[in-house]
């Protein structure tokens, strides 16, 4: 607290009037990242047209914001944040899961799911997202094999997630 005081040029007090502790600093940063994060995938969404436009939405965010550094904020999040407070937040703010998760139900309706269930294909594709991202995140040697750095990574994810292998 008190390097981030000496850099805004306060005193080394004045960031606990505007908050509680380290936590509730850490969070306020973090929401509004995510927010920022919400609304750059509302934006993408908004001229997406059909199921695999949307996902591939998706997948370039992902792709923007793991190589960003809300990638490592979300870790740093996992590791800092008390369980309780996280909880709390979910409950409280609207993650970008649940724009992806509305996709999902959309192509439900619009038929653009056939084989399995809205919630199913979510779950997977939030798998594959996540699993991309931590093998480069784990592993960067693989980075290539993966495709993570290739510029039709994104479609690529898309285009095998809707045609399976």
């Amino acid at each position: 607290m008190q390097e981030i005081a000496a850099a805004a040029a306060m005193t080394k007090g004045a960031p606990y009037y505007h908050f509680r502790d380290k936590e509730d600093l850490f969070v306020h940063v973090f929401l509004r990242e995510m927010h920022l994060l919400t609304d750059a995938l509302s934006e993408c969404l908004a001229s997406a047209t059909t199921f695999r436009d949307r996902l591939l939405a998706v997948v370039t965010i992902a792709v923007e914001s793991g190589r960003s550094s809300f990638g490592q904020l979300v870790t740093e999040f996992d590791r800092h944040v008390s369980p309780e407070r996280r909880r709390q937040l979910k409950q409280e703010h609207a993650a970008p899961a649940s724009v992806v998760r509305a996709i999902f139900e959309r192509a439900a309706q619009e038929g653009d799911l056939r084989r399995v269930d809205a919630a199913t294909a979510y779950a997977v594709f939030i798998a594959i997202l996540i699993g991309q991202g931590e093998i480069v995140r784990t592993e960067p040697e693989l980075q290539e094999a993966v495709g993570w750095n290739a510029i039709a990574a994104p479609e690529a994810v898309v285009d095998l997630f809707l045609g399976g292998v």
